[in-house]
């Protein structure tokens, strides 16, 4: 996350389906069982423009990143000072539910938001509900830095 990098770089984050990293405990599926049980509508994402078998190389950059990522700590995401949104599913993964709700419990900047009747792919699943969550979260951001900024409405 660049913030973590460079810090005071953006004015506000929207995560759905946040992912903090691998944790301890995780279980690294293997790169075959990946390739089989990777979703067709993403395995034809990018056929027109890179051909029929990019996908793997997706999955395989994908796979490779979370086993090379570990957790963030508790003080890197306590750290970080703008204002963050975090959104998951509530059928999503559980360790995203885990890591969204451990994020904003360890950051007073950051809420999490359950988004009833959705999975992984929350913004698809439930386009209105997410957008307007979205469109609070902005309004509130916005309003924040009018009142820091000495604006008077």
């Amino acid at each position: 996350m660049l913030e973590l990098s460079a810090p005071g770089t953006a004015r506000s984050l929207a995560l759905i389906s946040p992912g903090t990293g691998r944790p301890s405990d995780y279980r690294v599926p293997r790169l075959e069982t990946l390739h089989r049980t990777w979703p067709f509508a993403l395995r034809r994402l990018h056929e027109a423009t890179h051909g029929p078998e990019h996908w793997r190389q997706l999955v395989t950059a994908l796979h490779e990143d979370s086993v090379a990522r570990p957790e963030l700590s508790d003080d890197a995401l306590a750290d970080i000072s703008c204002p963050v949104l975090l959104m998951a599913g509530d059928s999503d993964e559980s360790t995203r539910q885990l890591q969204g709700r451990r994020f904003a419990e360890l950051n007073e900047r950051a809420r999490f938001v359950h988004i009833v009747g959705a999975g992984h792919s929350a913004h698809k699943m439930r386009p209105d509900t997410v957008r307007e969550v979205i469109n609070d979260f902005l309004a509130e951001v916005e309003l924040e830095r009018a009142g820091s900024h000495g604006a008077v409405n």
